[in-house]
């Protein structure tokens, strides 16, 4: 198998949810979804669970005072 790691670093506690949606938004992947402390933070992404192509890796963290919401794009070669 393949992997790949996906590091993030969060500024707050707070509840992450880390997706891999491919170019029409649907999702393909859900990596994360519980509550994070602030600091570094590594996911490791078996890329068996998408085809080559683009994608859209989206990081939400949802704390008491705030939202944020990250993009970035992900290409998966043969």
């Amino acid at each position: 198998m393949e992997y790949t790691k996906l590091v993030y670093e969060l500024p707050s506690e707070g509840h992450v949810t880390l997706e891999i949606a491919d170019m029409m938004g649907k999702r393909v992947a859900l990596l994360t979804d519980e509550r994070r402390q602030a600091g570094e933070h590594t996911v490791r992404l078996d890329a068996s669970l998408v085809e080559p192509g683009v994608y859209l890796v989206k990081l939400r963290l949802k704390t008491a005072g705030s939202d944020l919401l990250r993009t970035i794009k992900l290409v998966r070669a043969q």
